[in-house]
């Protein structure tokens, strides 16, 4: 069973996995930065920012039903996971002791989690601010330089 917030279809041009944030928000820079820190060594996590071109272009090609969200996305393979799926299976990445969280959260029922990621996106400006420039782009060639060097 796929759940609500779970849309299957073929992403044009995508390989791996992505994680479309909004690039201005301080607290997506620090998820970003948090996750790209602790994910598994040979798990390859690409992050864009939803208002970019790449972003914009990608979201376009989603169904009508996710292009209008205003929520952060996790593309992995053909499926589409948005708001707090998206980010629980983004501990599906990160090294073992986040990754073994992913089953007791996901027992939180989707309307309660969904409410909760609500709830911090309205907020997320007045609490963490806004930023001038996205760090997603240094994020990945930081990535990429460090698992040539492994």
């Amino acid at each position: 069973m796929v759940p609500k917030n779970t849309e299957i279809q073929k992403v044009d041009g995508l390989t791996g996995s992505t994680l479309l944030l909004d690039g201005e928000c301080t607290l997506c820079n620090r998820v970003a930065i948090f996750l790209s820190k602790r994910l598994q060594r040979r798990k390859e996590l690409t992050f864009i920012a939803i208002e970019s071109e790449e972003g914009q272009r990608l979201i376009r090609s989603f169904p009508k039903n996710l292009q209008e969200l205003d929520t952060v996305y996790f593309l992995h393979g053909p499926k589409i996971y948005s708001r707090s799926t998206a980010v629980l299976h983004c501990l599906r990445f990160m090294r073992w002791h986040y990754a073994v969280l992913f089953p007791f959260l996901w027992i939180i029922p989707l309307p309660l989690r969904d409410l909760l990621y609500r709830l911090v996106a309205k907020y997320r400006y007045k609490i963490f601010g806004k930023n001038s420039t996205c760090i997603y782009p240094n994020l990945n060639n930081a990535r990429k330089r460090t698992d040539e060097t492994s």
